[in-house]
């Protein structure tokens, strides 16, 4: 016959205490569960507001660059332009390498892509302006150039080439002009009239006739000082405001 008389265990238990205590105990574990939910959900905004502050800074920075980029001229954008053309397909490569791409094949797409990306920059911007570069005036009475957008393989010949002499006061700013000579290659004879004393001062307007490229018409301004042995380049504007009167010359090139 069963037995349904309570041990003295049992009896002599203090149930009248796990009354009491049981509420606060679950209290206190229901309690732990919301601290454990709320620190996952403020992990989480803390997250969100790290993203935010990111995305935020990253449109300030679009946005900034987008203004550069709205501002930026012609002669800025071939200045940048010969930089990227510098960049040989070796180099490129090269540098891509150093990424350490565990497929090869996905090194040589990127470095691809850069490269044609390299190529369209140079096609655009270097043609867009007189692509004369580094003039030089030597003591044998000739001025030589380079032609960036023919020498970066992204326009093609024949030019001519035009040089217009002036007398150029450096203390007014004021001209004179002297002569025009032209050449089918990038070197000029320098022509009779030209100043040879020392402290001499003389601007040239260099522009260039070529099939399909209209925008070379526009002369760039270069101006050398006479020295005792020789000339120097001591100014170069590449989108001069005007042609027939210009401030002082400033020490720096472009």
């Amino acid at each position: 016959m069963l037995n349904l008389v309570p041990s003295a265990f049992m009896a002599s238990f203090p149930w009248h205490r796990v009354r009491l205590a049981w509420p606060f105990a679950v209290i206190v574990a229901l309690m732990l569960v919301l601290c454990n939910a709320s620190l996952d959900v403020m992990s989480g905004m803390r997250a969100l507001s790290n993203a935010e502050g990111a995305r935020s800074k990253a449109l300030a920075y679009a946005v900034r660059d987008l203004e550069q980029y709205a501002q930026m001229r012609d002669d800025d954008a071939f200045w940048a332009a010969r930089r990227v053309a510098a960049f040989t397909d070796e180099l490129i490569r090269a540098a891509v390498h150093t990424g350490e791409y565990s497929d090869p094949a996905a090194e040589k797409y990127l470095g691809d892509v850069l490269i044609k990306r390299r190529d369209k920059i140079a096609s655009t911007y270097l043609t867009a302006v007189n692509p004369i570069v580094a003039p030089r005036l030597d003591a044998n009475g000739r001025l030589t150039f380079e032609n960036a957008a023919i020498a970066a393989g992204v326009a093609n010949g024949p030019a001519t080439y035009r040089a217009s002499w002036l007398r150029f006061d450096n203390a007014t700013g004021e001209t004179q002009a002297l002569s025009e000579t032209q050449s089918s290659t990038t070197t000029i004879e320098v022509p009779s009239g030209v100043p040879t004393a020392s402290g001499s001062f003389i601007a040239v307007d260099i522009s260039a006739d070529s099939e399909g490229h209209p925008s070379w018409r526009r002369p760039i301004r270069t101006y050398f000082r006479r020295a005792a042995d020789g000339w120097t380049l001591v100014g170069l504007e590449r989108l001069p405001e005007t042609l027939s009167a210009d401030p002082a010359v400033k020490s720096s090139t472009r």
